[in-house]
């Protein structure tokens, strides 16, 4: 039996310009340029749709694979009756997506004693990061198992250049490997992260994530040499996400104030130098109205972000980038409740110093950025008010270190809520 259902199912999108990750092996990003993909599966919960004895509760045992990984007697001895769902919480590592998974479940018919008979079986390919439900059997006995998969593609670095000397008024490229830092935080929802891919191949792989309702969340732009890489966190999100990619102001401008007219919301933004032009690329989402964009030099965003506090919008998203020599701030922001702030040119050191403080005072991060600063790189953070669950801030290293940190990470439940880069932007 083949049977599998996206969890959250996936909704009309309202601009052509969308993108698209995964794992879906080396074959995808072509043999100049393999791949690193590493993956994870959890079985997060069943879901009895239909189960009656005339005596007693029924009672359930469930084993379940992925990807040649094997995990028997998820539940054993569980009980459950009619609409009842039973929590799991097991994950298995993948080597790679897609991943086939299989599910058994078995339910005891004895009077007494124990007496397993298997009752449902799915053996079902999960394409991506994303949540997805295998459903199991029908009819009087049809149970589905919710799965929370985990994926990451990471497109293999081009060769390090030699540090550039900085050209007059500009500090010098940092020498080595890319490095990447990020935030994690404590969820049940599945992710696909993808790292490393032109836009060609990006809006293929968001196109394709999209058409199974997993959708872009968080995108980070940077360049990689003469070529511009972008990397993006994709869930399974309900609401229509929208995506305008590489416009001039007045073009972004347009579109942001007919999204807006639509009560479509700014959630992510994107700015870059092309050579030629300042280049936009923003992520919208419905609701969470009123909303604003605002883009300033320092002391006139501030003056904006009290402005705007003060009316119950939050700051949701923060870019600091320089422009005519100056260093200038981009902001989304939606209404929001609870407390929140914002820090400005701290040094790594500092920063985390700060959010140790603040995380056992109630706050957790929203977003860390990063800019240099002649010799050195300096940190802003939008910090809110705690949601509950553990966080972590993860120091930036090369991608192979951060690829390991975060298959760490997945196997704790921790899902990366927010990916940055150091260097040439």
């Amino acid at each position: 039996m083949k049977a599998l259902r996206v969890l959250v199912a996936a909704r009309a999108l309202r601009t052509v310009h969308l993108l698209s990750p995964l794992l879906l092996g080396i074959a995808l990003l072509g043999p100049a340029r393999p791949a690193r993909a590493e993956g994870r599966i959890t079985f997060t919960q069943m879901t009895v749709e239909h189960c009656q004895r005339m005596v007693g509760t029924c009672t359930w045992k469930l084993s379940c694979s992925a990807g040649g990984a094997k995990a028997d007697n998820l539940l054993n001895g569980a009980k459950g009756g009619t609409a009842a769902t039973v929590p799991i919480g097991k994950s298995l590592a993948v080597p790679q997506f897609p991943v086939k998974a299989q599910c058994t479940a078995f339910l005891d018919k004895a009077w007494i004693g124990t007496t397993w008979v298997k009752v449902a079986e799915s053996t079902s390919d999960i394409p991506s990061g994303g949540n997805f439900t295998l459903d199991l059997g029908k009819g009087e006995e049809a149970v589905h198992v919710q799965v929370a998969a985990d994926s990451l593609e990471m497109a293999a670095p081009a060769p390090a250049p030699a540090a550039a000397p900085g050209k007059k008024g500009k500090p010098a490229a940092p020498a080595g490997p890319r490095q990447w830092y990020g935030i994690f935080q404590a969820g049940d929802e599945g992710e696909a992260v993808v790292i490393g891919l032109e836009w060609p191949d990006f809006k293929k792989r968001m196109d394709a994530l999209a058409a199974r309702g997993v959708q872009l969340s968080h995108l980070k732009s940077y360049k990689d040499g003469k070529r511009r890489l972008w990397a993006g966190v994709f869930r399974s999100i309900q609401e229509n996400v929208t995506v305008a990619a590489g416009l001039d102001w007045p073009a972004f401008s347009a579109r942001y104030k007919n999204l807006n007219s639509h009560s479509i919301c700014l959630a992510d933004l994107e700015t870059y130098d092309d050579g030629k032009t300042r280049l936009f690329t923003g992520v919208f989402r419905e609701g969470g109205t009123p909303c604003t964009l605002w883009l300033d030099e320092l002391p006139a965003f501030l003056r904006k972000w009290n402005e705007l506090s003060g009316n119950g919008q939050r700051l949701i998203d923060l870019n600091v980038y320089r422009a005519d020599k100056k260093l200038h701030y981009g902001g989304a922001f939606r209404t929001g409740v609870g407390s929140y702030g914002m820090w400005n040119g701290l040094e790594w050191d500092a920063l985390t110093a700060k959010w140790k403080t603040a995380s056992q005072g109630g706050s957790e991060l929203v977003e860390v950025v990063n800019y240099p600063d002649g010799k050195k790189r300096l940190y802003d953070a939008v910090l809110r008010s705690s949601s509950g669950g553990a966080q972590e801030l993860v120091a930036p290293m090369d991608e192979a270190a951060f690829a390991a940190k975060w298959s760490e990470m997945a196997a704790k439940g921790m899902r990366l809520v927010d990916l940055e880069t150091l260097g040439d932007e």
